[in-house]
């Protein structure tokens, strides 16, 4: 059952509702000169809050757990940031009895370079009360925790040791962090992962996804354990296309509320699926709700009607821009009311709790004042959700812009005609390398880094992406950089798309007739301590990727190419995007041919890094490929340079001639 109603009304739009609602009481942003993400929220007895999630608050581009605790009015009362210089953050956190603060996320070892489960515990004035970790792989995290009569439980995702798959995880500690039990349950040999925990009478529930089989679709995953870590019943749903859960609660005649993103039974991108399931996780409804292009739920609690209230973020009104929503639903999965907000560039919501008194807090991020990195939001809104009121709907909006037939139903039914079929496109990884700090006989950079988070934040903030992993300055080792093509050969598969953005030294050796990546610990002009052109094209071919794209700028790149060249697309039409897409890619943008090129450049970038965020950035079309990007970045480069961009199919690496697609938000 679809559902095409949702976010119709903006909070602030007289003309779309029946009375004028002030609904924001307050609203507070918090970051640094870079990126900065709150995850979750903590309501204190005081009347203050806590949110918390990660900055990246240096140039390097490694993440740290910040902390933030705000009074009643959202003024910032004392901060604190935790880390151990590599990848660190809070994902989840919970009030313990006591009254103090207890957070459930990741952090990285330095010296192992494995991600840990990481839970700790700050009391009110943001003192370190306890720190412990489990784990231990290259992607363990805790994603939620819950607080219980003896201590917490934790739900994330790890690696038992002798899988490669991953998989998700219970863990019960008591009120010190110790271990109690820990349960990893799943499908076995494919990948799971816990998202969502609530407690359910005297057990446990937890959402999250699955895959059935080797494809890259994924299914909504939710399970019930016991208090003595035993798996009573597993269920899944979804998986046409894929489907996550990314919240889950009770109900208070004891049902359960799973919401979920759908991009299996969709209007849009990614739609809201809401499902309610009885006691043995039989499903009693199971519905869409969404507008044309993104919904993504991140938070939902009960009503006293059975019913739910959901928040999250979409994309789907005005032009595009991110902003938060609130659904509210009745018991059996009617639309109720509908609300949006915002006011930055974007806004999205990633958490939400209820107060007393009847408002709401949320915390998620929103565009920095800068406009190009995010920054820690928080939010407090009235309760306008109980009035319904008399629907626009999204739906009716939708069909404006619908084509219009002379006559009614299909008319194509009974001609055998097949209607154009829609593109698919799977999930976007990414790898980032920015390198400035060199040593010894190679000398340091001005802009690579910065290229390098520009880059970074603009695919985030404007285009399609999944995973995102990066490696600056002291982690580009040689080391580093294979594992993570490596990584990337381990994990992407046959439908999902790649892209490698690599901004640092490049060296050409005319004896061997051969160019190299330099890494950050390539002190000296050996070639051991660098990354061939020709291991970078083995990298590449062994990643089972439908479209792989490479960008260098680096000095000599355009030595990874030496074969033919591609051409611009005809026309910018359905059909041939259908067809760029259906074609496997291993393409290369480089910032110039076997030569050196420039370091400074325009508003702190490179020549060729400044052109690439600046055709990337003015993009507005959905479908942006890398031909119409080189297009609109050689002639530019070529003009206020020496050197010249270089656009071609990587040789001996399988490209069929397709087209990696830029998928606008």
């Amino acid at each position: 059952m679809k559902y095409l109603l949702l976010l119709a009304f903006p909070f602030f739009s007289l003309a779309s509702i029946a009375q004028p609602i002030n609904a924001i009481v307050w609203e507070k942003s918090f970051g640094t000169d870079y990126e900065d993400q709150a995850k979750t929220i903590i309501a204190c007895p005081d009347g203050g809050f806590v949110i918390a999630g990660w900055t990246k608050s240096s140039a390097s581009g490694t993440k740290d757990a910040l902390i933030i605790k705000m009074n009643a009015k959202g003024e910032k009362e004392w901060e604190k940031t935790l880390g151990k210089d590599m990848e660190d953050g809070v994902n989840a956190a919970v009030l313990s009895p006591e009254g103090n603060y207890v957070f459930a996320g990741f952090t990285t070892n330095p010296q192992e370079g494995l991600q840990y489960w990481w839970i700790f515990s700050l009391d009110k004035t943001g003192k370190t009360l306890w720190d412990v970790t489990f784990g231990g792989s290259e992607w363990d995290a805790a994603k939620a925790i819950v607080a219980t009569p003896d201590g917490y439980a934790i739900t994330g995702v790890c690696k038992n040791k002798g899988d490669q798959d991953k998989e998700t995880s219970l863990l019960r500690i008591n009120k010190k962090g110790g271990r109690i039990w820990e349960t990893p349950f799943g499908i076995r040999y494919y990948d799971d992962e816990g998202n969502a925990l609530t407690t359910y009478n005297e057990s446990f529930i937890v959402a999250g996804w699955s895959k059935k089989d080797v494809s890259p679709n994924k299914q909504i995953h939710v399970a019930k354990i016991d208090k003595r870590g035993n798996v009573e019943w597993e269920k899944t749903f979804g998986g046409e296309v894929y489907d996550f859960a990314r919240a889950v609660t009770a109900t208070p005649d004891g049902r359960i509320l799973v919401a979920a993103v759908s991009r299996s039974k969709t209007n849009g991108e990614e739609d809201i699926r809401i499902l309610k399931l009885n006691a043995k996780g039989e499903a009693e409804w199971d519905n869409n709700y969404g507008g044309s292009r993104t919904e993504q739920p991140t938070a939902i609690f009960p009503t006293e009607d059975n019913g739910c209230i959901v928040s999250g973020w979409t994309n789907s009104m005005d032009n595009r821009k991110e902003k938060i929503f609130f659904l509210r639903l009745d018991k059996k999965g009617n639309t109720v009311c509908e609300r949006y907000v915002g006011t930055h560039a974007w806004d999205a919501s990633e958490t939400m709790v209820s107060l007393p008194g009847g408002n709401y807090m949320m915390a998620g991020w929103c565009s920095s004042f800068e406009g190009n990195q995010s920054d820690f939001l928080a939010m407090q809104v009235q309760d306008v959700f109980d009035k319904t009121v008399e629907k626009e709907s999204f739906a009716q909006s939708m069909a404006d812009t619908m084509p219009k037939y002379r006559g009614s139903g299909d008319p194509l039914k009974g001609l055998n005609v097949s209607k154009a079929k829609t593109i698919s496109f799977s999930e976007y990884y990414i790898l980032i390398i920015g390198i400035d700090k060199y040593s010894g006989t190679w000398p340091p950079l001005k802009n690579a880094v910065k290229d390098a988070l520009g880059v970074e934040s603009m695919l985030k903030s404007k285009y399609k992406t999944d995973h995102v992993r990066t490696l600056y300055n002291e982690k580009a080792t040689r080391t580093n950089i294979i594992r993570e093509l490596e990584w990337l050969v381990d994990n992407v598969t046959s439908n999902d798309n790649v892209m490698i953005y690599y901004s640092g030294h490049g060296e050409f050796k005319p004896q061997l007739n051969k160019g190299y990546w330099v890494p950050v610990d390539a002190a000296s002009s050996s070639t051991s301590a660098f990354i061939s052109n020709s291991d970078i094209q083995t990298y590449l071919g062994g990643i089972q990727a439908q479209h792989t794209l490479l960008i260098s700028d680096a000095c000599f790149s355009g030595d990874i190419f030496r074969g033919g060249t591609v051409a611009a697309p005809f026309e910018e039409s359905e059909k041939y995007y259908r067809q760029a897409n259906s074609l496997k890619s291993r393409q290369a943008i480089t910032s110039g041919g076997v030569e050196p090129v420039m370091d400074g450049g325009k508003d702190g970038h490179s020549i060729f890094a400044y052109y690439l965020l600046k055709a990337l950035q003015e993009n507005e079309n959905k479908y942006f490929d890398v031909s119409q990007l080189y297009s609109k970045i050689k002639v530019p480069v070529m003009n206020n340079s020496e050197q010249s961009p270089a656009f071609n199919p990587i040789r001996n690496s399988g490209d069929e001639g397709g087209q990696f697609i830029f998928l606008k938000k």
